[in-house]
C-alpha cells in the first residue's frame, strides 16, 4: 500500500463494489495515513504500529518469520495472492 497508496483505496472500493467521486477517494488517502491514523486512537494505541515496511524484523525471529512466510505462501497463492519478498508486501495478481 505505500508503493500506491491511493490506487490501493481505489482498488479496495472496487472490491466492494462502491464508485468513489475524486473528492472521497482524496479524503480516504489523507485520513488513511500513519500520521494522521497515529494518536488519534487513545485508549489503543498498540492497534496503530509505526507502518514502516520491514519494522516486524524487530519483533519476530527468522525461525518466525519463515514460518508465517511458509503459512502465507501455502494458504494464500492458491487464491492468487503472491508474496513479494524483495519488499515484505503481499502483491494481488489481477
Amino acid at each position: 500500500m505505500k508503493r500506491d497508496h491511493r490506487g490501493h483505496v481505489i482498488k479496495i472500493a472496487e472490491f466492494l463494489g462502491i464508485k468513489l467521486p475524486e473528492k472521497s477517494i482524496d479524503i480516504i488517502v489523507e485520513q488513511s495515513t500513519m500520521e494522521s491514523m497515529s494518536g488519534k486512537l487513545p485508549l489503543v494505541p498498540f492497534l496503530v504500529r509505526k507502518g514502516e515496511i520491514g519494522d516486524w524484523r524487530k519483533y519476530f525471529s527468522q525461525e518466525q518469520s519463515e514460518y508465517i512466510d511458509n503459512q502465507s505462501r501455502e494458504h494464500l497463492e492458491p487464491l492468487g495472492i503472491l508474496f513479494d519478498d524483495s519488499i515484505s508486501e503481499l502483491n494481488y495478481k489481477l
